[in-house]
């Protein structure tokens, strides 16, 4: 069970992550429609709140097509409904069709970029190992410090609205998706191709060190995210009943 840990660990940080964007996708949405009483504007509102996680979203995309070798064109941000309105697209990059599996490298762009910013911002910003380090052996004393080290840092809040922006804006569209399939099919078989035969490849006992220790610190930092958009959470939602309260409207989910 230990040898699985980190990688239970940050599939449960995962799933919850998942689970919060998308309590938080639809009630900003509420939110902006409560203030604005339009729903072409609520879109606006969502598109400018989360403008930095839509940016590093597409610029990933971009990116990893032009590493792979990939033709590409304009860079699109702005809210627009596809699909005769049935989904809302935020942004777009124009990159050339390819096989299967690089187009579904420059699907995953995003959750890859995402969660290497949100890797960096949790461990050298907010040293959130530590932190997890301390409420274990220190108990509620020794994260209160913590949280108080980091009130009297100036750029505290703008740290935090970048996590809220990267976390709620890099989860692939059901675009990004669309390649995954056969990738998947493909994966799927080889795996039961080695199982069915009783060969399975011999991964050396550095590289599985090496894949937990960068699994548990990716649920550390996904845990910690998870934290933070709670928290966020709240505060959308108590705002949201207050706008309720002020307007007499009530959005239905």
């Amino acid at each position: 069970m230990g040898d699985w840990a980190p990688l239970l660990s940050l599939l449960a940080c995962f799933v919850l992550l998942l689970l919060i964007n998308r309590w938080i996708s639809q009630h900003l949405q509420g939110v902006g429609l409560l203030l604005t009483g339009s729903e072409e504007a609520s879109f606006y509102f969502y598109f400018i709140v989360l403008f930095p996680g839509i940016l590093l979203h597409e610029l990933s995309h971009w990116l990893m097509a032009k590493l792979l070798g990939l033709r590409t064109g304009r860079i699109r941000l702005w809210p627009t409904k596809k699909g005769r309105g049935k989904y809302l697209s935020l942004g777009s990059v124009e990159v050339a069709k390819s096989d299967p599996l690089r187009d579904s490298l420059v699907g995953l762009a995003p959750l890859l970029m995402g969660c290497g910013v949100l890797l960096l911002v949790s461990h050298y910003v907010f040293d959130v190992q530590g932190l997890f380090i301390k409420s274990w052996g220190d108990g509620l004393n020794g994260v209160w410090a913590k949280l108080k080290g980091w009130l009297a840092e100036k750029d505290f809040w703008m740290w935090l609205y970048l996590i809220f922006c990267v976390s709620n804006a890099m989860m692939p569209s059901a675009k990004d998706r669309e390649p995954w399939k056969p990738v998947l099919i493909f994966l799927g078989l080889v795996a039961a191709g080695f199982y069915l035969s009783g060969w399975f490849p011999h991964i050396p006992a550095s590289i599985e060190k090496l894949a937990r220790e960068w699994a548990l610190s990716l649920a550390y930092s996904l845990g910690f995210v998870v934290l933070i958009d709670f928290v966020w959470a709240v505060a959308l939602g108590t705002f949201e009943k207050a706008l309720e309260l002020a307007t007499g409207r009530r959005i239905l989910y």
